[in-house]
């Protein structure tokens, strides 16, 4: 087993990590190593969060990884923002179907993490939209599950 990190130094791994990949491809590069990343990005994107949720499988964890995931979802660039936004459904989707996810703990404020993805279903992408409104509904099953 695998000691935990510091949370200081896990939090800035966890900035750097979806710093590079968010940013990943945002400049015209034609390059076949940066068309190949392309191919692979969303399986990454989708896999990322949910092996950190899955060390330590509860609410707290999944706020923890969200405020991170948060900070791209506003994002000016809007393929960044979409890469968040499928990113954090990616993880709303699996923390659904995550058998030892601990979900009887309150959940903690989940409210600015709605709000942004409320405002992303109106984004003129149909992929974007759609995806921010899979997280609202994601949030939505995950709070039902909650109160059984």
């Amino acid at each position: 087993m695998t000691p935990a990190l510091e949370p200081e130094v896990e939090t800035h791994l966890l900035r750097a990590a979806l710093h590079a990949v968010f940013t990943l491809g945002t400049q015209k590069d034609t390059t076949q190593e940066v068309q190949d990343l392309h191919r692979v990005l969303p399986d990454l994107l989708d896999a990322m969060p949910g092996n950190l949720l899955a060390e330590s499988p509860g609410t707290d964890r999944l706020h923890y990884i969200l405020e991170h995931i948060n900070y791209w979802i506003v994002s000016s660039v809007s393929q960044k923002r979409a890469k968040a936004i499928r990113s954090s459904t990616a993880l709303l989707r699996f923390t659904i179907t995550f058998p030892e996810f601990d979900s009887s703990a309150e959940l903690p404020r989940l409210d600015h993490h709605v709000a942004e993805l409320a405002l992303s279903i109106i984004d003129p992408g149909k992929d974007l939209s759609r995806q921010a409104r899979e997280g609202v509904y994601r949030l939505y099953q995950l709070l039902l599950h909650q109160t059984g």
